[in-house]
């Protein structure tokens, strides 16, 4: 996997067999035809439709729906 510019690289430090493994998997998913598609993008994009739900769900539960009747009919 390359860097651009002043980027740390993200995968220093690992192990060697472990990087090796992932950059042979992203070749692999590059191959398939993903290079239309950024796995980190695909990633990104997930997460925050998940954060959203969960930000949705939370509003929703604090919701309070408060159910008024007018007054009762006399049956005239």
């Amino acid at each position: 996997m390359s860097t651009a510019g002043s980027q740390e690289d993200p995968l220093a430090g690992w192990d060697p067999r472990r990087r090796a493994a992932l950059e042979r998997i992203r070749r692999q998913f590059k191959d398939a035809g993903g290079d239309q598609i950024d796995l980190v993008d695909e990633l990104l994009a997930e997460r925050h439709t998940e954060a959203a739900a969960q930000e949705h769900a939370r509003i929703a539960d604090e919701v309070v729906v408060e159910i008024r009747r007018g007054p009762e009919p006399t049956g005239e």
